[in-house]
């Protein structure tokens, strides 16, 4: 965990879209953060489709960033469009990218998370005031 004064929290974005409801739904959450918490938003579009046969000849430096990322974060924040009832391809593509790093540090596993859609907006503040709340 960090230990600096703030509590940082990296945004994932599961939509590649500039114009992206989710991506302004993470930029609005980032005003929204109280004091004690920040909020950066890293991109996963760089990411190439998971293929072993790429991992098989070293992890691609966008995985590499995207795990750094995450490891330096306190928590992860996923915006992310539904699809037929999940995520979206571009945030599944970087979760099994993240999943291939051995041996697992457990961070995905253990970091505090929260994914929010933006038809799902009254649960998102809901979770602010509890994060408000949290650190007041």
């Amino acid at each position: 965990m960090n230990t600096q004064a703030s509590f940082q929290i990296l945004g994932i974005c599961g939509s590649l879209r500039q114009k992206s409801f989710n991506l302004a739904a993470l930029r609005v959450a980032g005003e929204l953060m109280p004091p004690g918490l920040k909020l950066r938003i890293t991109g996963i579009g760089d990411l190439p489709i998971y293929n072993f046969d790429v991992q098989e000849k070293g992890f691609p430096a966008s995985a590499t960033r995207l795990r750094d990322e995450i490891l330096a974060a306190d928590a992860l924040l996923f915006a992310s469009p539904e699809y037929n009832w999940s995520v979206g391809a571009p945030l599944k593509n970087a979760i099994d990218w993240m999943s291939r790093f051995q041996p697992p540090d457990g961070k995905l596993n253990d970091e505090p998370t929260r994914k929010i859609m933006t038809d799902q907006m009254l649960a998102f503040e809901d979770w602010i005031k509890r994060m408000k709340r949290a650190f007041a």
